[in-house]
């Protein structure tokens, strides 16, 4: 009967020790910097994704980054003229239909990456 106990509290002692084993890498630093690193990510998707469309001069080692502002964002948005009127593109379609069904499905495949990409950063 003692036995029986003494084995069953080596046991728990055993398991106790590997709980606590496995707490001490889960709860290391390099574990919870990490977590916290895809949290940050997670939160800051957007403002991110924001600053980076925006930059405009960088540098490497002195970490000089310049960005424009979101007004002057839109603005140069605005300020881009139409590349070509309806009537061309349709003139081109209707010419070209192999080269236009060519061109679409790159632009497609260049549209789903972008969102993929954008998706993970």
């Amino acid at each position: 009967m003692l036995l029986a106990i003494f084995f069953k509290l080596v046991t728990l002692m055993e398991i106790s020790n590997i709980v606590l084993q496995y707490l001490k890498v889960f709860l290391s630093w390099p574990v919870i910097a990490l977590i916290s690193i895809i949290c940050f990510i997670k939160l800051f998707k957007e403002p991110i994704s924001s600053f980076i469309h925006r930059l405009t001069k960088g540098e490497f080692c002195g970490v000089k980054l310049q960005a424009s502002s979101p007004v002057e964002q839109k603005k140069e948005a605005e300020e881009i003229p139409q590349i070509q009127p309806e009537n061309e593109l349709e003139r081109y379609v209707k010419n070209n239909p192999e080269k236009a069904i060519k061109t679409i499905i790159d632009i497609s495949k260049k549209l789903r990456f972008e969102r993929i990409f954008n998706i993970i950063f």
